[in-house]
């Protein structure tokens, strides 16, 4: 090959090798709002009520229509310390669909929410719904177990909330690829269905649905000195405060987990909660506290949202 062609190959390299630095420089290099600036991204009602001390916070975008939050209450709802991160997802617009995953089809086990994001390529997931709970997977049922509230969708970016009733509409998830349900729909139509403190004030992961096509999935640490953890009814107004009219809580305890995909995350997000390595890939978001191995749990399924086409 002629020199003059080898050159302008090997420049073409390197121009193609510093235009993806620069894209992952921009996102990582994304503005994060700390303080009364980031405050002033929450609802009023959890910044601005006798209820809700906001001490302090961290805001930035991970992706166009994508927003993450996080909040250091030393007082929600009247009662004590509480650490929360919300993601906000514009669903209708953001580039992203949801994917259910449960690691028990085909005869697989149980895995850790940070390892399966990084196996599926997700940019950010939760750990889902209990082992003995109904979960429906690429159209196969996995488990045929308590059909109560839960979430049904489709890869058309289709999904429902849905109580008890639901089922009798669609037996087995008639017409939905992928279906779970969940320990509490306690969110309804803007109706609170539920109250109390379910197993007691816990790590929870939840997650509701806003006017418009907007999505919040929300984590909470618990059962530590620097974070009580919420219930049922906490929980559910919590979302409301977020706009939520639907909600429900997803698995709690040790098993809470929320990750998202390292180079969606500029520095100075981690400042306040010091979240850890999950994995390679992807950094969670809150302390998880396995009870018994200290440390990421593994769960039966996640619920993740990657990036559309994927």
């Amino acid at each position: 090959m002629p020199a003059k062609e080898k050159f302008r190959d090997m420049t073409k390299c390197i121009l193609a090798a510093v235009a993806v630095a620069t894209a992952f420089h921009v996102r990582a290099g994304t503005a994060v709002l700390s303080g009364a600036d980031a405050v002033a991204k929450f609802p009023a009602q959890l910044r601005d009520s006798d209820a809700a001390k906001l001490a302090d916070a961290r805001w930035c975008e991970l992706l166009p229509g994508v927003e993450y939050f996080y909040g250091k209450f030393l007082k929600l709802y009247n009662k004590g310390r509480e650490d929360v991160s919300v993601i906000r997802v514009d669903y209708r617009k953001a580039k992203v669909r949801m994917e259910f995953v449960d690691n028990r089809a085909n005869g697989g086990g149980n895995r850790k929410t940070s390892d399966v994001a990084g196996r599926r390529k997700a940019l950010f997931g939760v750990n889902c719904t209990f082992p003995m709970w109904y979960a429906k997977m690429d159209g196969k049922v996995v488990k045929d177990g308590h059909k109560e509230g839960g979430l049904a969708l489709n890869d058309d970016k289709t999904y429902e909330f849905f109580d008890a009733s639901w089922w009798k509409k669609h037996p087995n998830g008639e017409g939905w690829t992928d279906v779970f349900s969940t320990e509490a729909l306690g969110l309804l139509g803007g109706r609170q269905t539920l109250d109390g403190v379910s197993w007691g004030s816990a790590p929870y992961t939840f997650m509701g649905e806003a006017t418009n096509g907007v999505l919040c999935v929300c984590v909470v640490d618990g059962r530590t000195p620097r974070s009580e953890g919420m219930g049922y009814g906490t929980v559910h107004t919590f979302l409301r405060a977020f706009g939520c009219f639907n909600g429900m809580c997803l698995d709690g305890g040790g098993s809470t987990t929320m990750v998202v995909r390292k180079d969606l995350l500029p520095a100075g997000v981690n400042e306040l909660q010091h979240v850890s390595e999950g994995s390679a890939a992807h950094w969670t978001m809150n302390h998880t506290i396995d009870n018994i191995l200290g440390r990421e749990r593994k769960v039966c399924n996640q619920l993740l949202f990657v990036a559309e086409g994927d």
